[in-house]
């Protein structure tokens, strides 16, 4: 159906009463203005022109409307009027009638029923089936009807688009395209194995990325050199003209934004099944709306096809893994001007992937619109991604994910000014214990702070996490080992754990482990450095026990009882110790056995707890086992978390409120507190061995048994009561002066007791030990301890007063492993300053400096990594100051990475980004940052913005702009040099003017000056062409038209043919007149006697009766009777164009397969299989090209037909050997090997039956090969004609066929050369042809041609094109089925023949004088009527081609009289 505007003048008010019959052919054209309003009325429609699946009219409310484009169309109205006049009085609406050429057929009635009268619209449409209707169609109106549904609504593909759907609209320009539209947040679109990040929607029906394009002349995909690299999705691909109207729109859906993204995932449902779970995420549709071809755009031409308008989209849904596209067609009316059709398909411009819709580049492509898909005509759908990129998935919800946490965040993330500095290198972190292991993988190890921190930023609570990664030692930065951050710490309160999943492991993942978007990762989750990072102060007690302060005092205190370890000056941390003696007896050696700590709000006061804070009691237990306690301050009793504890594995941690307990070793308990305080405490041999460390900020806040930290170690021996002992008082003084004043008081103490006890318990202020500096310790120590210590004190005095070696070495152990730790922790690495990136160009020199420093060690720097050739860098250094200068001199990957190492072996990594920019910047080229993932190496190649007229990875290809635009056809393009831009084209040929820089073809046909046709003229690009109105026939001079003898050939009167101009009219035998048909002969009188004729009988001039026969028939010499004659026999006994069947009276024609006969019943059309074969060809990237008889399935230009489909070679790959033609005889099949990619047709399916060829010819050429016979291919063909017409026109042996000659001489053209295969054989190429004859001409047999291209002349010709005929011979020969008597040799000598001539003109001149003679005598009498005999009909043969007599009452067919 085809949507139409019906408008009426005056409304017209129908009655329900009456009933109207109109039948289904009356065409009309309504132009009017208003509606048809109806009174509970059924209107019905019908169109006879069908090309649009949109709905022939709708209702409104009951308000029928037929909705037009501005063309006339063939539409029945079937109505109800009274006595055929409008109700009411109203004056009766009439309608003009005018015809155009159908598209296409469908007629299909559609009724609607209406109810009331004329309310306000309100829009409804109703739809039509494809029923054909070929009765008479009638609609009775009932008084009261019940409303009938209207049809099954056809499925409309359409989505929605203008101003209300919220798109953007292409500005007024021929060849233009939209700016460039990038997808949000950098996304990209896999598109058959591309990734697009990018649009531009142009004007000429094409979608295309990166670059814009403007090409207006369509080509088979792949398409020429411009199309390659470049993607192009052609929903319609023709020359569109918008400057004065039409309308291009173009925008974007997302989930969630409408209801179009649920639309397309429907349809993607029903016609892709097996994707039944797809979800979009984004919807693209661009619409051409009511666009014209160009130059409608024009103020000044205009043509029979100006008013032709198309309307059509692409749809684009994707979840950016699989992507869909739909080519939507609402009205397709034209197809292109001047054999500039339209292409529809699309290209991925890589040779591989394409597709042509079959039609493309022929008139055949505007029934685009008619094709169906599923239940959807006039819709194609593809699957753009077969091979599923699940990259491509992932890339789109790391870039969604970017771009809603810089929306969330800003572009800055204020929550990273909180982050914790990274260790300096892996040994701090190990040592560091408020950071804990999370990753490791050798040779890379991450650690995140332990403890997370609450912030308020923007009013928002977030806990930053910073992770620190290291490899080889030392810190890594940024993507993609480098270690990341966080808003959201994953061991922070369980609801944020979700969100640091999502926020910061999700993202990674896709970002990094998905996709190659790491860089868009760590800019959101940047690195953290070392600066501001200092290590933590560290003090200990483990032995006898001995204690080392934050300031590295060390000292021995033999206390008995519980004592204040350390506590900061406002008493918001504590940490309590409890010695109790070692062994049995007297011994009056103590250790450690018990801890107790604390976190609480600042307070002066200890009871003054934090209600949120948690105390932990960790005493030893048998075995050398641990037992914890945790005691809420808020609450009442201890409770025993040992089992808690024990559970905990090396890396996990168990999270009480402010602390945090982790278990690193078997006996081992760590505690961190938020403050960044830890505790480590350890079981040995009966002992308890404690470490403390604190952060910076508790510098000049300590007091306690650990001394006063502030790097002054002699104010460590600070008593309670502030006095400050010397730091060379003896252990007695320090015992009694220092310890004892640090004694737990019972309001005081943090500890656990059992029942009954209490911190009075554990107190024995009098105790007095032995004291290291009071004993002689290699007097009492065993030879057995002295070797086993080794001569250190504290190992002796251990041994000594316990009496366990085991105790001492412990104890020795534990001091040089402390003390190597926070030796280790206290060595900053060198300090290593330069910026972050290095940038570079190629040929061009680049010095990079950076400066290392360490002023409290030496150290080294070395170059490492992937480095430079030797030849292009230099590396020194001047002090502290490092020159590292390099020239690269291409664009090799490189990794420079600069090791600073101390002589402790503490390293630091300076490994600076390098951006390698390799563009011509002496041809105006400069490089951007743009983005990407710069990888372990660090190293980027940035990309170029060229200069004028210049592009190329690196901008030093002078760009031809014959590739960007089309000249007028025959017009040569000239790049314009770099740095001029564009190209330029040759002057507009002869029939074409220029107008704004551009051709536009002059319609000749409009001016007389112009125009010198006779009677028609249509236009062309750049000329025009004539033609005659039927019943002429156009004269050679192409202008004039002459008229067409109807009559020639065969009659189609009854009787007598008399041409007319323009016509023929019919004539009568004497005793005939005319029947009311004009054609048809009746008798004027009855015969007396009937009975004597076999067929009919008239009364003749003396009223006796003549016999007659019909056409078809001749009469026998008995003047009775009548005998069949054999139209088929002789050339001009009938009018068929390919094959003649003779049969009883008459004759039919018929065609050669390949063909259909016309209405005529005489001549032949080819076959468009192309077109009507729903699949022509095997393969979707193959081209159907029709041609007489047949059609050929070609692999586009540059592509080869490879396992079962075209496609480019790739580098390295030769074509494929040619295969020779095969024949099916399905007639859905067609030869598809690359010998006929540049062939012919020949006898394949649909193949016209080579009986005009009378076999084939094999004809072998040497030192040949395929590729230099192609390049002479067209010189071949015509050379094969001239010498195959040359060598018939003087012989006599070439076969004639069955048809009566139209041409007066013998000549082939070289397009009937038709060549079925070319085959590499060896050296040689074998060439499999024939001559493919027109009807009426002299049929060529193989053998004849064969002697054409022996004679000498043709083969000096031949060898002139650079071929040498080697061989030639027949193949295949077919007998031809239509033949002529042969030619007897008479024997006569001329002389004869001009006496026998002579006689019969003589003859013939006495014989006409004769007849006119009795004619006279016989008309002056007076006859009687005789009844003529019935006429039989035969179905077989039609009165039209009863034979024609050769005069009146003469010849052959010349009455006789009965008597």
């Amino acid at each position: 159906t085809i949507s139409v505007e019906v408008k009426v003048t005056t409304p017209v008010k129908v009655q329900a009463t009456t009933s109207v019959k109109v039948m289904a052919t009356t065409p009309v054209t309504v132009e009017a203005t208003n509606s048809i309003c109806a009174h509970t009325t059924a209107v019905c429609v019908q169109t006879t022109l069908a090309c649009s699946p949109t709905v022939p009219f709708t209702v409104q409310n009951n308000l029928v409307d037929i909705n037009m484009t501005a063309k006339t169309i063939l539409v029945t109205i079937l109505a109800t009027l009274v006595n055929d006049e409008a109700v009411d009085g109203d004056p009766t609406t009439r309608y003009s009638t005018e015809t155009t050429a159908p598209a296409c057929i469908h007629p299909t009635p559609v009724c609607v029923q209406t109810t009331t009268v004329c309310p306000q619209p309100s829009l409804s449409t109703p739809t039509p089936t494809s029923t054909l209707v070929t009765t008479t169609t009638t609609t009775t109106m009932s008084p009261t009807p019940t409303p009938t549904p209207s049809s099954p609504p056809q499925h409309l593909c359409a989505f929605p688009f203008g101003y209300e759907a919220g798109d953007e609209m292409l500005p007024r320009t021929d060849d233009g395209c939209s700016r460039k539209l990038d997808l949000d947040c950098g996304a990209f679109v896999p598109i058959l194995g591309r990734r697009v990040s990018n649009f531009y929607v142009c004007a000429n029906g094409v979608v295309t990325a990166d670059i814009p394009f403007h090409l207006y002349v369509a080509q088979l995909f792949p398409g020429d050199r411009r199309l390659s690299n470049r993607l192009i999705l052609a929903p319609f691909w023709v020359d569109v003209d918008i400057r004065r109207e039409g309308n291009i729109w173009y925008g974007s859906h997302h989930k969630g934004d409408d209801n179009v993204t649920q639309t397309a995932d429907e349809l993607v449902h029903e016609l892709s099944p097996q994707h039944s779970d797809f979800k979009s995420e984004a919807v693209y549709v661009a619409t051409w709306e009511n666009v014209p071809n160009y130059p409608d755009g024009s103020f000044y031409y205009s043509d029979e096809k100006s008013h032709l308008r198309n309307t059509f989209q692409v749809v684009l849904i994707t979840d950016f893994t699989n992507t869909f596209m739909i080519y939507c067609y609402l009205d397709v009316e034209f197809s292109g001007r001047w054999g500039w059709n339209a292409v529809v398909g699309y290209t991925a411009g890589d040779g591989f992937q394409f597709f042509n819709q079959p039609g493309s580049r022929t008139d055949a492509i505007s029934q685009v619109g008619q094709v169906k898909t599923g239940n959807y005509t006039g819709m194609l759908f593809f699957h753009l991604t077969p091979t599923v990129m699940v990259e491509s998935r992932a890339d789109f919800q790391c870039r969604e994910w970017y771009c809603e946490d810089r929306d969330r965040f800003g572009q800055h993330p204020e929550w990273t000014n909180f982050l914790v500095p990274c260790p300096w290198t892996l040994f701090h972190a190990w040592l560091d214990n408020r950071y804990i292991s999370v990753y490791s993988n050798k040779p890379r190890q991450c650690y995140i702070q332990r403890f997370p921190r609450t912030v308020f930023v923007d009013g928002e609570l977030l806990t930053p996490e910073t992770e620190c990664c290291y490899r080889f030692g030392w810190l890594d930065f940024g993507s993609p080992f480098g270690g990341s951050s966080s808003p959201f710490h994953r061991f922070s309160f369980f609801q944020h754990y979700y969100h640091y999943y999502q926020l910061t492991v999700q993202p990674y993942e896709r970002c990094c482990l998905q996709s190659s978007n790491c860089h868009l990762y760590f800019e959101r989750r940047p690195s953290r450095s070392t600066w501001f990072y200092w290590p933590p102060g560290w003090g200990w007690f483990f032995g006898d026990p001995h204690i080392r302060t934050m300031d590295g005092k060390s000292y021995t205190f033999n206390g008995h009882g519980e004592y204040i370890l350390m506590k900061t000056s406002d008493e918001s941390f504590v940490l309590e110790g409890r010695a109790e003696p070692t062994g049995e007896g007297n011994s009056t050696a103590t250790v450690f056995t018990a801890f107790a700590m604390a976190q609480f709000a600042a307070s002066n006061d200890f009871t003054a707890m934090d209600p949120n804070s948690t105390v932990l009691h960790v005493q030893l237990a048998a075995n050398d086992t641990l037992q914890v306690f945790a005691l809420r301050t808020g609450g009442m009793d201890y409770v025993d978390i040992t089992s808690n504890f024990t559970e905990l594995s090396n890396t996990s941690i168990l999270l009480l409120d402010e602390v945090t307990i982790s278990r690193p070793y078997n006996v081992t308990i760590q505690a961190l507190f938020s403050s960044d305080i830890s505790v480590r405490v350890e079981a040995k041999k009966g002992l308890l061995a404690v470490v403390f460390a604190g952060p910076v900020e508790l510098m000049g806040e300590t007091r306690g048994l650990l001394g006063v930290w502030d790097e002054n170690p002699d104010n460590d021996l600070t008593a309670r009561n502030g006095t400050v002992l010397s730091s060379d008082a003896s252990d007695r003084t320090i015992h009694f002066d220092f310890g004892l004043s640090w004694q737990v008081t019972s309001n005081e103490s943090l500890f656990y007791y059992p029942d009954g006890l209490g911190p009075s318990a554990f107190s024995f202020p009098n105790a007095v030990p032995v004291f290291l500096d009071e004993v002689n310790l290699t007097s009492i120590a065993s030879p057995e301890l002295i070797t086993a210590c080794g001569g250190d004190p504290v190992c002796l005095f251990d041994g000594s007063v316990t009496g366990d070696i085991q105790v001492a070495t412990q104890s020795l152990a534990t001091e040089q492993t402390n003390s190597a730790d926070i030796a280790t922790l206290d060595n900053q690495p060198p300090i290593m300053n330069g910026i972050d990136t290095l940038y570079a160009f190629v040929n061009h020199t680049t010095i990079y400096l950076f400066t290392v420093t360490d002023v409290n060690d030496t150290f080294d720097v070395v170059l490492q990594g992937t480095r430079p050739p030797q030849e292009e860098y230099t590396f020194t250094w001047v002090d502290e100051t490092y020159n590292f200068t390099w020239t690269p001199m291409s664009t090799q990957t490189v990794s420079i990475q600069f090791l600073a190492t101390d002589s402790a072996g503490a390293s630091t990594l300076l490994h600076p980004l390098v951006r390698l920019c390799a563009c011509h910047q002496e041809l105006n080229a400069t490089c951007t940052d743009g983005s990407g993932d710069p990888g372990e190496n660090k190293f980027l190649v940035q990309s170029c913005s060229c200069g004028s007229g210049y592009g190329g990875t690196f901008c030093d290809v002078d760009v031809d702009g014959c590739n960007d635009i089309d000249c007028f056809p025959g017009v040569e393009c000239t790049d314009n040099p770099a740095p001029l831009t564009g190209a330029t084209c040759g002057n507009c040929p002869n029939g074409t003017v220029t107008r704004n820089g551009s051709c536009e073809d002059v319609n000749e046909c409009k001016s007389n000056a112009t125009n010198n046709c006779e009677q028609k003229c249509a236009n062309d690009v750049g000329s025009f062409s004539c033609s005659c109105n039927a019943g002429y026939t156009l004269n050679e001079n192409g202008k004039s038209c002459d008229d067409i003898n109807e009559c020639k050939d065969n009659s189609l009167c009854h009787q007598t043919c008399n041409n007319t101009v323009g016509s023929f009219a019919c004539d009568c035998e004497f005793g005939f007149q005319l029947g009311a048909d004009k054609i048809t002969c009746e008798a004027i009188e009855e015969c007396s006697q009937p009975q004597l004729c076999e067929q009919l009988c008239a009364v003749g001039p003396k009223s006796n009766d003549l016999c007659f026969c019909n056409q078809g028939f001749t009469l026998d010499s008995n003047g009775h009777n009548c005998s069949d004659v054999n139209e088929c026999g002789s050339q001009n006994g009938n009018n068929c164009d390919q094959q003649c069947n003779n049969t009883v009276g008459s004759f039919t024609c018929s065609c050669w397969s390949g063909y259909v006969l016309n209405a005529d019943g005489h001549s032949c059309d080819d076959v468009n299989e192309c077109i009507t074969l729903s699949r022509p060809c095997p393969a979707m990237t193959q081209i159907c090209e029709n041609v007489d008889g047949t059609f050929n399935c070609l692999c586009p230009p540059g592509t080869f037909y490879i396992n079962g489909t075209c496609r480019a070679l790739v580098d390295g790959e030769t074509p494929p050997p040619t295969e020779p033609p095969t024949t099916s005889s399905t007639t859905n099949a067609a030869r598809s090997v690359n010998a006929t990619q540049t062939t012919e047709p020949t006898t394949n399916v649909g193949t016209a039956t080579p009986d005009t060829s009378i076999g084939e010819v094999l004809v072998t050429f040497s030192n040949l090969n395929v590729s230099q016979f192609n390049a002479s291919r067209a010189k071949f063909k015509e050379a094969v004609a001239e010498a195959v017409s040359n060598h018939c026109s003087s012989s006599q042996n070439c076969i004639q066929a069955a048809k009566r000659k139209r041409r007066a001489s013998f000549v082939v053209a070289s397009d009937e050369v038709i060549i079925v295969s070319v085959i590499q054989s060896g050296s040689d190429v074998d060439v499999t042809f024939f001559i493919h004859s027109p009807t009426g001409r002299a049929v060529v047999s193989a053998a004849e041609i064969v002697q054409a291209l022996q004679a000498n002349n043709t083969k000096d010709s031949l060898q002139a094109l650079g071929l040498t005929l080697a061989s030639v011979s027949v193949v295949n020969p077919v007998t031809p089925t239509a033949t002529e008597a042969p030619t007897k040799d008479t024997g006569l000598t001329t002389a004869e023949l001009v006496g026998i001539v002579v006689g019969t003109v003589g003859g013939v001149i006495i014989l006409i004088v004769i007849i006119c003679v009795v004619y006279f005598i016989m008309s002056s009498k007076q006859t009687a009527k005789v009844k003529p005999m019935k006429v039989r009909h035969d179905d077989e043969v039609p009165l039209r081609q009863m034979k024609k007599p050769t005069g009146r009452h003469s010849g052959s067919s010349s009455p006789e009289l009965v008597d």
